[in-house]
């Protein structure tokens, strides 16, 4: 079945069809074990052009299936909590927030999203989350949390242990 797949996708290539990059599928090594790999063909040409073969690469891609599987897990466990989840840029503009966030504040998680965090809650509590980013940085600490009270789109005020925690959005991740 699988060499199958892998004469078609020769086939195609050979037909003169775009190169396969990137297309992904499942192996079986020699011990019977499975891995998912991510397979790149191109026509190999001889020097008159024509094309006399196929180079292939299988690249083991297990790893990053196995990161994007558990980054799921963490997208629904944000998605179905009841927690107020957002994340700031450094200059307190919403870049992300989570439904029970959008929920809270009466507005759709897209209007929210690229406004500041003025737009949002009372300066109050800009002022709280600026100040204990400052002092995140100053103590060289990952994380702190604040006692906060917030009130939503319907003026009711509510008690909040806020977490602040700073990362760098443009890092690169280990693969």
């Amino acid at each position: 079945e699988k060499q199958a797949e892998f004469a078609e996708l020769r086939r195609e290539v050979i037909e003169g069809k775009q190169p396969v990059v990137g297309y992904e599928t499942v192996r079986q090594r020699k011990d019977g074990s499975l891995i998912d790999v991510a397979l790149t063909t191109a026509p190999m040409r001889g020097s008159d052009g024509e094309i006399i073969g196929v180079v292939g690469l299988l690249e083991n891609i297990t790893k990053r299936k196995k990161r994007q599987k558990e980054l799921k897990r963490y997208e629904r466990a944000v998605e179905t909590t009841s927690d107020l989840i957002y994340t700031l840029d450094e200059d307190l503009t919403f870049t992300s927030v989570n439904s029970a966030m959008a929920q809270f504040v009466g507005l759709s998680e897209d209007v929210i999203t690229g406004k500041h965090l003025s737009a949002v809650f009372a300066d109050e509590y800009g002022n709280v989350l600026s100040d204990t980013a400052t002092k995140l940085f100053a103590e060289d600490t990952t994380d702190i949390t604040v006692e906060t009270t917030l009130v939503n789109h319907r003026g009711e005020k509510r008690k909040y242990q806020t977490t602040v925690s700073i990362g760098a959005s443009d890092q690169k991740v280990e693969e």
